[in-house]
């Protein structure tokens, strides 16, 4: 569902890119494509279970290679990249969409103040690319966590059959 909902708005994305980019003239209709296109999403993880095994002690699996696979669920790096874009939002581009737009919000509309300006704006134009950027490498490192559990959960799978 994570990956679905970047993917979403991923393509938000290439919807404003692309207005921008073939000059179209202006229509409140694009308000919303202008708030959409700033999402982000911050993936929330539930450990517990192995946040539990590391308290009892990783020692308790006797499989090496899975023992081994279970760093997978230290997802603090993809909070990481989460909090990067945040902070990225907030500190570096909000204060210059503050200058394009009525108001700042996601999931509601955002009127420029002069669309003309706006499709000018190189500033805009960094902030657009760079948070479909940031979105793009989350995907990707969102994709490879995804088939390193798959892994993990057929190696567990193999596991308990031969029990």
């Amino acid at each position: 569902m994570l990956h679905q909902k970047w993917s979403i708005q991923n393509s938000n994305h290439k919807i404003q890119n692309s207005l921008l980019e073939e000059n179209l003239p202006y229509n409140d209709s694009l308000d919303f494509h202008f708030s959409r296109a700033l999402e982000w999403a911050s993936p929330l993880f539930n450990n517990a279970g192995y946040e539990s095994l590391k308290m009892y002690g990783v020692h308790l699996i006797t499989n090496d290679s899975i023992r081994e696979n279970l760093g997978i669920y230290d997802s603090s790096w993809m909070e990481t990249l989460a909090q990067r874009q945040e902070e990225y939002f907030f500190n570096t581009a909000s204060p210059v969409l503050t200058e394009l737009f009525e108001k700042v919000a996601m999931r509601t509309q955002m009127k420029p103040f002069d669309y003309e300006q706006l499709k000018h704006s190189n500033k805009y134009i960094s902030i657009l690319k760079t948070s479909k950027e940031n979105r793009e490498e989350q995907n990707r490192w969102y994709d490879q966590w995804q088939h390193h559990l798959v892994s993990l959960d057929e190696m567990i799978k193999t596991e308990l059959k031969k029990q």
